[in-house]
């Protein structure tokens, strides 16, 4: 392994430590957290997970496949089936392992929540869920986009379409890609009276009549503690009807409340396969730092990053986030392997402007850089809207000859051409977005990235691969896939030279 380069001479000025802030910030500027329920975490990265475009789907049909062969509450199982070989060597470069355990713990403890459509579920479920205020309009899988539950038909994969149904689909748009890959072409902004009658006279063949086609868009509603796809409440929030109804469904406080976390060794014997080598699970907040250093010390094949990430800069100083950082970073030693994440995030709708809120995150960006470069520590940014900003800050900080992973980075090409020649020992990551169309970003980035300059990472449980309802560090084999061949050397090996 590469010995890490000597840091610079300190500057003139060295990064203060960011002052505390003198209020508590408005509720809106709330740290990363993780929802729960019903559609799996809403994103802090992205936000609700769009529907996912033309791709690689799996074949057979991936997830609707398997849950049409009577399968669709072993998630182990359709694991297997779903992410393929993982039999050769690699590394998840960047996980929050902590919250894949939380995830997997909660499917566990309330089955149903595997189920496709709200048609696959019990009367005795279906009641429980409306209690708690989910229902046949909203998908119970961890995709965050609209059930189209109106007809089972948009579940059947293409080849198992009869062949008037599949006239009507060819008519209204589709094709086998298209209709596989879940892609939605017709409006959600019409009723059904309001489409024209060749259109109405398709969808029928394909299962629609009025009354499902207007419950699918007008009959819906947000349940109650919705949030970025998921939901927001806490069991102590919840009425004792909707706790009862939970406990039903197999819930109890520590895991709504997404506190237990699944066996670390049952799940890496169980989705990662003989392959597996490692990845680096991110103690980035608050809470996930205590849970993240819990995983760590449990396997010897699970190594982790510690920071601060940018929407929790706020809580810098409120939380003695750096004295406890610190402290992680004595005690777990060789096993914490890059300072991070941390970086910029201008995305947030409300606060993109605010200059209080930008130059918190600027402060503690810049003592974090003067931290990691004092341990000798690689960096692990998250950069997001921030991209010239971010860049000033690399060029008047960072030595060009340092190592960084830019994780998940999907913002313009000229930041990632400029980084890759001012900083050759910089890295930008590769997840499941590279699945998700070739006109999307991460399909974008695997072409404009070199081969020698990734390293794949799943950003588990977020940015779910299209096909598939669970991203784990299982599925780096499946992330990598579409540019397997590309792969001279280990899919570890730039993971190697990285940390």
């Amino acid at each position: 392994m590469e010995s890490t380069p000597e840091p610079p001479e300190p500057p003139e000025e060295p990064c203060p430590r960011p002052p505390k802030n003198p209020q508590e910030p408005p509720g809106e500027r709330r740290p990363r957290t993780k929802t729960r329920l019903a559609c799996g975490f809403g994103c802090p990265c992205c936000g609700p997970l769009p529907a996912p475009g033309p791709g690689a789907a799996p074949p057979g049909g991936g997830i609707a496949a398997w849950s049409r062969a009577g399968n669709s509450r072993s998630l182990v199982a359709h694991s297997t089936f779903v992410d393929g070989d993982r039999g050769a060597p690699y590394v998840d470069s960047h996980v929050h392992l902590e919250m894949v355990l939380q995830k997997l713990r909660w499917y566990e403890a309330a089955p149903s929540l595997q189920e496709l459509v709200w048609e696959g579920l019990s009367k005795e479920e279906r009641v429980c869920w409306k209690t708690l205020g989910w229902g046949p309009w909203q998908n119970l899988v961890a995709r965050g986009r609209q059930s189209r539950s109106g007809s089972p038909t948009w579940f059947v994969g293409w080849a198992s379409l009869s062949g008037a149904e599949r006239g009507a689909a060819e008519a209204l748009g589709w094709d086998s890609e298209k209709w596989d890959g879940y892609n939605w072409l017709l409006p959600t902004d019409q009723t059904w009276n309001e489409l024209d009658e060749e259109t109405r006279r398709h969808l029928a063949v394909l299962g629609e009549d009025q009354g499902s086609w207007n419950e699918m868009f007008f009959g819906s509603r947000k349940p109650a503690g919705y949030v970025f796809g998921g939901d927001m409440r806490t069991w102590d929030q919840l009425t004792t009807t909707e706790r009862r109804a939970a406990a039903q469904l197999g819930f109890g406080r520590q895991t709504w409340d997404m506190v237990e976390m699944a066996g670390v060794h049952e799940f890496v014997r169980d989705f990662c396969g003989s392959g597996f080598e490692g990845c680096i699970t991110q103690g980035c907040d608050g809470q996930s730092l205590d849970e993240c250093l819990s995983v760590v010390r449990a396997h010897p094949r699970v190594f982790c990053s510690l920071g601060c990430h940018p929407k929790n800069a706020w809580l810098y100083e409120e939380e003695n986030l750096e004295e406890r950082l610190i402290a992680a970073f004595d005690e777990v030693g060789e096993k914490a392997v890059a300072w991070g994440e941390f970086g910029l995030d201008f995305s947030l709708e409300h606060w993109a402007e605010d200059p209080e809120y930008r130059s918190t995150q600027v402060q503690v960006f810049e003592r974090q850089v003067q931290l990691a470069l004092e341990r000798r520590l690689p960096l692990v940014l998250h950069i997001r809207e921030a991209a010239d900003e971010a860049l000033a800050l690399l060029r008047k900080w960072v030595p060009r000859d340092w190592k960084a992973h830019i994780h998940s980075f999907h913002g313009p090409s000229e930041f990632v051409e400029e980084v890759l020649q001012l900083f050759p020992n910089f890295f930008f990551g590769i997840t499941g977005t590279a699945s998700m169309g070739e006109d999307g970003d991460g399909a974008r980035m695997v072409r404009v990235v070199p081969l020698e300059r990734m390293v794949l990472e799943t950003d588990g449980p977020y940015l779910i691969p299209t096909g598939t309802s669970f991203n784990h560090p299982g599925q780096i084999p499946l992330i990598s896939s579409p540019f397997s061949r590309r792969w001279r050397a280990s899919r570890s090996a730039f993971v190697v030279a990285l940390f």
